[in-house]
């Protein structure tokens, strides 16, 4: 439409061109061709309105029937060249920097909000639609409290009344965080900073608004992962310290003293004690180590041919000392449809290892069943089920993690340094299996690990 509109006008001047005496209103004219490129978005407008005046002038110059006083033609031909050209490279750039404000302002992922000295909205970016949920269309014309709870909105206001009846800047160019309203009611935290527009008697403001949420979260996991270390630190000093007061106390008794001051029974008690602390200490530092190991990618996947029943018998085996001071039964159901497959035997037995350890720790009087089920031809179901305290349900979420401890008395009570559960995660993605689990206090727990299965 602006382009027929612009032949029409280019028309009209070329003709007052031709028919004026001397030529005399060829310059103005076209400086209102050239405004008409403010109509169109490509800022390239002015120029081809300024190139396509110069080449209508330069015609008119050779139809003009005043043409014989030359150097009155030409000096008017100069003042309009020089009029037009100046009008188009000036709007040229002037509307280069407006489209950059203007690409700048939409392409932000910050959501911007023009209102005016009455809140009104004026202009936003597509942001705010992945902010607030409302369309462009829903928020222009709104006032800007609807992107606040009540109670903000109304401080806002009276700020922002303040502040233009005073000057006094209390949130103009401060930046500050506070909770936002979203289209469907929910609250959610921001920061706003707020930037005051001066247009002559027009005052705009700029409000610039990022989405904390994310940022919150993070810094709440961040807490309370600190919090979950500390307590991990204090766990594992008291776990430390423990076995190494019986090294240190036994072996300083045994020091110095012949076999027959102390008698051959007393020597070999101490020596038990002494060798089951060492081990204990041990094992923690293997844990320590292993969870190292698979953060950084140290561990990798080694698949052999591995009889898995006789796996699952020899990890029960393993811990059956603990079954017994506790008194617990166990039992292995295993599903004959599973045939000598490929896993990695190393990492699936000190997955199994911990599994059954910790489930022998809190089952007293109880029972311990291993499962091995055939699922779908390609995967192998383990499960380690105990009939023990079980666990917390607000705690399973994070069981997983690496520095939570379910109860910190619970662990002391216990022994351990709440390491284990951490080290089954890592070990299974490793092996690209998948591990879950469900309790319920004072009847049990039950660990699933979906293993990947290959006959060998």
């Amino acid at each position: 439409m602006y382009i027929f509109v612009a032949f029409i006008v280019a028309a009209v001047i070329f003709v007052l061109d031709i028919i004026t005496p001397l030529g005399v209103a060829a310059g103005v004219p076209y400086v209102a061709l050239i405004l008409l490129g403010l109509k169109f978005e490509d800022r390239q407008w002015f120029l081809r309105l300024a190139y396509g005046s110069t080449f209508l002038i330069i015609i008119g110059f050779f139809l003009s029937e005043s043409y014989a006083v030359l150097w009155v033609v030409l000096l008017n031909r100069v003042y309009a060249l020089s009029a037009i050209w100046i009008t188009a490279i000036l709007l040229y750039m002037y509307k280069g920097e407006s489209l950059r404000f203007r690409e700048a302002f939409r392409s932000s992922t910050n959501g911007h909000v023009v209102s005016d000295d009455k809140g009104i909205i004026l202009a936003v970016n597509p942001a705010m639609e992945r902010i607030f949920g409302y369309t462009e269309e829903e928020l222009m014309g709104e006032n800007i409290t609807i992107l606040m709870p009540k109670k903000n909105g109304m401080e806002h206001s009276v700020y922002m009344d303040s502040y233009i009846q005073t000057g006094h800047k209390r949130i103009i160019g401060i930046g500050r965080e506070l909770v936002a309203k979203h289209k469907d009611g929910h609250l959610f935290p921001i920061h706003l900073g707020i930037g005051e527009l001066k247009r002559k008697r027009q005052r705009n403001f700029l409000a610039s608004i990022s989405d904390m949420t994310e940022i919150t979260r993070a810094q709440a996991a961040a807490e309370e992962a600190n919090i979950a270390k500390s307590q991990f630190l204090a766990n594992m000093s008291h776990e430390l310290r423990t076995p190494l007061n019986a090294v240190i106390g036994f072996s300083e008794i045994i020091k110095g003293q012949t076999i027959s001051d102390l008698g051959e029974e007393r020597v070999h008690e101490y020596n038990d004690i002494i060798h089951t602390a060492g081990t204990h200490l041990l094992t923690m530092i293997n844990d320590i180590l292993d969870i190292s190991r698979t953060e950084v990618g140290a561990i990798k996947l080694n698949l052999t041919p591995v009889d898995l029943n006789t796996l699952l018998r020899s990890a029960i085996n393993t811990c059956l000392v603990k079954m017994k001071e506790n008194e617990t039964e166990s039992e292995l159901v295993f599903d004959d449809n599973i045939k000598m497959g490929l896993f990695d035997s190393k990492l699936l037995t000190q997955v199994l290892i911990n599994l059954i350890h910790n489930a022998s720790k809190f089952t007293h009087k109880g029972k311990i069943t291993v499962s091995a089920e055939l699922v779908g031809g390609n995967s192998v179901c383990l499960k380690v089920n105990d009939t023990g305290i079980g666990i917390p349900e607000d705690h399973l979420e994070r069981i997983f993690e690496r520095f939570a401890i379910v109860d910190n008395a619970m662990s002391r009570n216990h022994g351990g340094a709440g390491l284990g559960l951490s080290l089954v995660q890592n070990l299974c993605t490793i092996m690209n299996a998948e591990v879950s689990v469900k309790s319920e206090i004072n009847k049990g727990t039950e660990f699933t690990v979906m293993v990947p299965y290959k006959e060998a």
